[in-house]
């Protein structure tokens, strides 16, 4: 069977430097998507000077929809990457969102017709996203981001994950 188009769309508003940990992120899957969209939701800054460096190095399409700040609109900015984008298989995800390695590939050997997958991140503490920010700039590791965060955090995620299984409807 061959591979479906895999589309990410991401919604951004400012702090831009989350595109280009985005990108980072998607460099490092074992399954490489076929195509990005940013859904910017009235940014002050143009993400493409922010990511125009990357740019030329990946091996999938970036795409940037705008929309005027006019209020929180996520929805409307989800709405428009969609309708952009060209995948058969789409991906949302939030700016901040750092994967491990094999999260692509995982949701998409998962996927079936019909069916939503949904996953949730750690929330991590200011100083964590401050040292991750700082890392980022010097390699891209997955396993020393999660190392960092709290036994705290890892069970209220694992919390969460049991309580959506029992949430989940078949």
């Amino acid at each position: 069977m061959e591979k479906e188009k895999i589309s990410v769309i991401v919604t951004l508003y400012n702090r831009l430097e989350y595109a280009r940990n985005m990108i980072l992120s998607l460099l490092h899957q074992t399954l490489i998507i076929d195509e990005l969209v940013f859904a910017d939701d009235g940014s002050k800054d143009d993400v493409a000077d922010i990511i125009k460096d990357l740019v030329d190095g990946c091996p999938f399409e970036i795409k940037v929809v705008y929309q005027e700040d006019i209020g929180f609109r996520l929805a409307r900015s989800r709405n428009n990457g969609a309708r952009v984008a060209t995948g058969d298989f789409l991906i949302f995800l939030d700016q901040d969102v750092i994967m491990p390695d094999d999260f692509i590939e995982k949701i998409y050997k998962n996927r079936k017709k019909k069916r939503i997958i949904s996953s949730r991140g750690i929330l991590s503490y200011e100083d964590q996203k401050n040292y991750i920010q700082e890392e980022l700039k010097k390699e891209y590791n997955f396993k020393k981001f999660y190392l960092i965060t709290t036994e705290k955090q890892r069970n209220e995620i694992q919390y969460f994950l049991n309580k959506d299984k029992l949430n989940r409807v078949l």
